[in-house]
């Protein structure tokens, strides 16, 4: 038995698997693909996920990851076992789905698996995501998760209110440095994330008046 979810807002055009997953495109054509999955009207059919069990928390997952990676809503639906959804997905489930919202986020943080050298980055990008988010004691030591989702809301919110936005991510890279650094004591939110974003190789400071934007109290 195998369950099928159909894929709306995702832009792929190769046949790739990770994690126990398989993904089939809707369109290998670069430039239809792309109009399907940027169109901001509406969630357009793009393709199907398949696995031998397809669960509620690992679809919700793996909208988050695939919404990452647009910076734009994706939408995944309900896995069905009926096997027509594969052989012919574009008469099983429906093109298009007028359900809620798409606000750009910003553009695909990711390059179209139609061209090298990025035709790999969308799937290993996955791949690796959605093994740190299924390592529960890994997403409780530095909050990846939180880090990860609070993102995403960021786009996903029916009206992109600025300081909604800016709250989501400043609270959620403060979970993460705190995690990081483990540091729950400062009470000045720009130590932890000032050590973080340095270890991370960012050429940031915690004060800098002369240059605002590279220092991070300007953002706590």
């Amino acid at each position: 038995m195998t369950d099928f979810s159909a894929i709306y807002g995702f832009e792929f055009t190769r046949v790739f698997s990770v994690n126990g997953l398989s993904f089939q495109p809707i369109e290998s054509q670069y430039s239809v693909a792309k109009a399907l999955a940027r169109n901001l009207k509406a969630h357009n059919l793009t393709g199907v996920v398949s696995a031998p069990t397809l669960t509620r928390e690992m679809l919700f997952q793996l909208e988050g990851v695939l919404s990452f990676v647009e910076h734009l809503d994706v939408y995944i639906s309900e896995p069905t076992d009926d096997a027509d959804a594969i052989i012919n997905p574009n008469q099983y489930f429906e093109p298009t789905q007028f359900m809620r919202s798409r606000h750009n986020g910003g553009g695909a943080v990711l390059g179209s698996d139609s061209f090298k050298p990025y035709h790999e980055s969308r799937q290993q990008f996955i791949e690796l995501t959605l093994r740190y988010l299924s390592d529960i004691e890994l997403c409780k030591k530095t909050r990846f998760d939180s880090l990860l989702f609070k993102c995403v809301e960021t786009f996903r919110q029916r009206q992109p209110f600025l300081e909604i936005s800016y709250f989501l991510l400043i609270s959620a890279l403060e979970a993460f440095s705190r995690a990081h650094q483990n540091d729950y004591k400062s009470k000045n939110a720009a130590v932890p994330i000032t050590k973080t974003l340095l270890h991370y190789g960012f050429d940031v400071q915690q004060d800098n008046p002369n240059h605002l934007s590279r220092s991070i109290s300007s953002y706590s």
